[in-house]
């Protein structure tokens, strides 16, 4: 469980950490796009779209809860109170408010399912992806993307690697399979024509490598 609005001593939250991939992109895009043979661009236009580019806010990997994948785990409903959909400490402390509540159901006994229950950082991964990442345990996962950007990036080619389709589309730059396999089946459904996740995906990747 994590403490996310730590407070110090003169009650003034701490700095907020983030990154962003246009200032001073690390070596590690480099190093895992020759390993999936994708342009480093798209590995950029990913982190962009998912999360503007950020892996943690206050020490902690940014997290957004979903109340429905932790209820088909449970049976029970924990929702997000307050500011939703930007990347700042207001809303992340809304989220992990939610997802801190999770862990304490029951005295602990959901606290797996919490961590299974939310995407994190920089790709904003679900935690029940965990084995397929190499990790025993969501927990385990969770608290190694949050240790650096890097990390963050590195999640994001695991996902890809271990999934076939993905990894072509990735390859040849088709936009609509890209988002079909890493937002879901039903991404058409989350935003008017125009601005859903294929396109906003192309866009990022046109205006980086213009």
């Amino acid at each position: 469980m994590f403490n996310f609005l730590k407070k110090k001593d003169n009650g003034v939250q701490p700095p907020i950490e983030t990154g962003n991939v246009d200032i001073a992109p690390p070596v590690v895009f480099d190093q895992v796009a020759d390993e999936l043979d994708v342009e480093v661009e798209l590995l950029k236009a990913f982190v962009k779209v998912e999360s503007g580019s950020c892996n943690s806010l206050n020490g902690k990997p940014i997290c957004r809860w979903e109340t429905h994948i932790f209820k088909r785990y449970t049976g029970i409903n924990i929702y997000v109170h307050g500011l939703r959909g930007r990347i700042n400490a207001e809303c992340q402390g809304n989220e992990y408010e939610a997802f801190n509540r999770g862990c304490l159901v029951r005295d602990g006994k959901y606290e797996k399912q919490a961590y299974m229950s939310a995407s994190w950082g920089m790709g904003q991964i679900m935690g029940f992806h965990y084995k397929r990442l190499g990790f025993n345990t969501p927990k385990e996962m969770v608290e190694w993307i949050g240790e650096s950007d890097d990390n963050g990036i590195r999640s994001i080619g695991r996902f890809i690697k271990t999934h076939a389709k993905l990894l072509k589309a990735c390859q040849t730059k088709d936009f609509y399979k890209i988002a079909y396999y890493y937002n879901g089946a039903y991404f058409e459904k989350y935003a008017p024509e125009g601005k859903q996740y294929d396109d906003k995906i192309k866009a990022e990747y046109e205006r980086l490598t213009a």
